[in-house]
């Protein structure tokens, strides 16, 4: 569900060539262009603020994984409560995700040089 929640709000903000001047649907319904500044890595380090009153050498914020984004903030995974929360002041570390084996992306890069090869092959040929 995650998942696809950030990737209707990714394609919203995303020219496409069936809107007039290769407009954003956001821009067509809001009729101003999005902000760019709000999207991060799905599944990067996220620090939110806590909120509850503090000592003077406690933690000020807390790790979470950002999944996704809210009305007024972002949606953020509490991996040891495993639940959602709602934060607004975060402060994101766009990297790739701990705990997820780089190989994947390695491979995803490689798959996509791959069909861009095949793609001037055939041209070549024909």
């Amino acid at each position: 569900g995650e998942c696809a929640r950030v990737a209707c709000y990714i394609l919203n903000r995303c020219p496409t060539k069936s809107l007039p001047n290769s407009k954003t649907p956001y821009e067509m319904w809001f009729g101003k262009k999005p902000d760019y500044s709000r999207m991060h890595l799905f599944g990067c380090t996220a620090h939110a603020k806590i909120v509850t009153r503090l000592k003077k050498l406690d933690n000020r914020s807390k790790k979470y994984r950002h999944i996704g984004y809210s009305l007024n903030g972002y949606r953020l995974w509490d991996e040891n409560a495993r639940k959602i929360i709602y934060s607004r002041d975060v402060i994101f570390d766009d990297q790739i995700p701990e705990n997820t084996n780089e190989n994947v992306y390695d491979d995803v890069k490689f798959a996509i040089d791959v069909e861009e090869n095949v793609e001037e092959s055939s041209e070549e040929a024909g």
